[in-house]
């Protein structure tokens, strides 16, 4: 009777440290249960998690043969990025078992973030485990891996420092904004996205004192709760194109796998603006949200999460 072939763990990651938007851009999924899929097709994956942020996009695959099966999935994600294929290839880290379940501690832990000791990661992480398992790709061993991740994440920042006066992703976006403008207190400030990172968004602009926080998401109940946290006030998503009119700065942090906000839709928004100054417009999405072309209109400046990494380096400075 022969046995079954031994089964690996294997990382396969892409992230800030090595690429910047375009390419994390290229190669993410915008099409989840479809990824999940093409994984089983690349032969002898049992279980798999696509771990997909602002700045990394990272697979944990259970399969046999490990080394063969990284490379073959490293292939696959240089494959998805066309023109930028060797650039994947060159950006693209690899590790196997031990490593790779070092590698996800960190992550969970927020040692391998943008920003160190930042918290959405740690929800982040488990939230791409749970999506997995609904998809039915994640099984037995990957749950037993994520879980023990979100323990270490938890019990790191519990009895460290690392986490103490921390910022976040999104608190470093509004800190951009900031800058450019000189400060934010009494301004009109749009946040796209009530999940995680636009909660951080909103939570990160009550301490600069805003004129109004604007809430807009997909979900608007979810909306309504982020708004009421924040005093801020919650946005139908048709009403998007009335909210930009008005809005000094836009901060779009959803997981949308399109643009929210295209050229053409920004180009309206400003063409009836009453406001000489520009719109700031900053995207922590990956994919982006926001049509890369829109920032040739004039009257308009985009910023996106590769714009943040010299406020990150200020911060580590002091």
């Amino acid at each position: 009777m022969n046995s079954a072939p031994p089964l690996d763990i294997i990382n396969v990651r892409v992230t800030f440290k090595k690429a910047r938007v375009p390419l994390l851009e290229a190669i993410s999924f915008k099409d989840k249960a479809e990824a999940y899929r093409e994984l089983r097709l690349l032969g002898s994956v049992v279980e798999s998690v696509i771990l997909q942020t602002c700045n990394r996009v990272e697979l944990y695959i259970v399969a046999s043969q490990g080394e063969t099966l990284a490379q073959r999935v490293k292939e696959y994600l240089a494959s998805r990025a066309g023109g930028l294929r060797d650039e994947v290839l060159k950006a693209v880290e690899t590790s196997i078992n031990q490593e790779a379940l070092l590698h996800l501690f960190k992550v969970a832990s927020g040692l391998d973030s943008m920003v160190i000791g930042e918290n959405e990661i740690l929800g982040q992480v488990w939230n791409a485990y749970l999506e997995a398992e609904k998809a039915g790709a994640a099984g037995p061993i990957l749950r037993t891996v994520f879980q023990k991740a979100l323990k270490v994440g938890k019990r790191v920042r519990n009895e460290t420092g690392i986490s103490r006066g921390a910022v976040s992703v999104g608190s470093v976006a509004v800190k951009l904004a900031e800058s450019l403008l000189g400060g934010i207190d009494g301004r009109n400030v749009l946040v796209i996205g009530a999940g995680e990172m636009g909660t951080s968004v909103a939570k990160a602009l009550v301490r600069h004192k805003p004129n109004t926080i604007f809430i807009a998401n997909r979900t608007y109940d979810r909306a309504l709760k982020l708004a009421a946290e924040v005093s801020g006030k919650a946005l139908r998503f048709d009403m998007l194109e009335e909210a930009l009119k008005d809005a000094d700065v836009v901060i779009c942090a959803t997981a949308a796998p399109h643009y929210v906000l295209t050229r053409e839709k920004v180009s309206k928004a400003v063409d009836q603006r009453l406001k000489e100054s520009d719109m700031i417009i900053i995207d922590i999405s990956n994919p982006r949200n926001v049509e890369k072309t829109t920032g040739t209109i004039r009257g308009v400046r985009l910023y996106c999460i590769d714009d943040l990494q010299p406020i990150v380096d200020k911060n580590l400075e002091e």
